[in-house]
């Protein structure tokens, strides 16, 4: 009996070598079978991140439109203000001399 026993000849630790095909046969499947699962997982959850990054965009696009519209809104009083100010101390002025 050397390194490598022949399929006949019987290991120290009992059994015959070809006596463990099925387990290792089951141990394969298995790992298969996990890999199947993470790989879905990870699809999954891919997909999903994918989603909410879309929606995020989205969302954030609109609230970019809206703070737009509210600074735009917001300059224009400034002006229609600044204008009115200036008219009155204008007059004002023109009105001490």
């Amino acid at each position: 009996m050397g390194y490598c026993p022949s399929l006949r000849q019987e290991p120290a630790h009992g059994g015959w070598i070809y006596d463990q095909f099925d387990n290792l046969e089951k141990h394969t499947q298995w790992g298969i079978d996990i890999l199947e699962k993470y790989i879905k997982f990870v699809k999954e959850r891919t997909d999903i991140e994918l989603s909410y990054a879309k929606q995020l965009r989205i969302a954030l696009g609109l609230t970019h439109r809206v703070y737009l519209c509210l600074a735009l809104a917001v300059l224009e009083l400034v002006d229609i203000l600044t204008v009115s100010f200036s008219s009155r101390l204008r007059k004002r002025l023109t009105e001490a001399h």
